[in-house]
């Protein structure tokens, strides 16, 4: 089975469980979502940074998750396709993801950074060429600018890939949850991913 690393963003992560229940990633483990997988399902990894003990998601972290990534792959490896590692995450996690992929670029099969709030220079956008990479945000973000850091993003991520046409950019307006009600903020486009709003 394939692996889905999933990283929150900054407040979800301050006890166990919030790192789930405030972004539904718990949606991709219905049979429905697991299904689409084509080997019948997929194992999903929901980290947790410790909040409650200060600590993000940031640089002082890529080595432990690297760490506990490869302990659920050691204790579940028979079971795993080590081809088909997929990490992604929002906000804060949509920084981490793009870390992660940076610093171990050979790890991941593609990579999902949902209003990632970093922008990474040229230089270290060419660590990512040979990477599938999906950026989903709000052009109506409040707090991740779309002009100016995730659009230039994704276009240093495209000019350095060597598979550009494995890229892509998804850009919603309004953010609202499936059933069609206004999220509170249009930084929210993690709904959008997380309840497959796209078909």
């Amino acid at each position: 089975y394939p692996l889905v690393i999933w990283l929150h963003g900054m407040g979800d992560g301050a006890e166990d469980g919030t790192q789930v229940n405030r972004s539904n990633i718990a949606a991709w483990t219905s049979d429905e979502f697991q299904a689409r997988f084509h080997s019948g399902g997929a194992f999903i990894f929901a980290a947790r940074s410790r909040e409650e003990d200060g600590i993000t998601w940031e640089d002082s972290m890529i080595e432990p998750l690297r760490a506990a990534i490869d302990e659920f792959i050691a204790e579940n490896g028979e079971n795993i396709d080590l081809t088909r590692i997929y990490i992604g995450g929002y906000s804060m996690g949509g920084k981490m993801t793009l870390k992660m992929a940076i610093a171990y670029p050979e790890m991941f099969a593609a990579i999902f950074p949902i209003c990632p709030a970093w922008s990474p220079d040229e230089y270290l956008t060419t660590h990512l060429n040979i990477t599938p990479v999906w950026i989903v945000s709000s052009s109506r973000d409040p707090l991740v600018n779309y002009d100016l850091a995730v659009k230039p993003t994704f276009d240093r991520i495209v000019s350095n890939s060597n598979i550009p046409a494995d890229c892509r950019l998804s850009t919603v307006g309004a953010v609202c949850y499936p059933d069609g009600s206004a999220c509170s903020s249009a930084h929210h486009t993690w709904f959008a991913v997380n309840n497959d709003m796209f078909t």
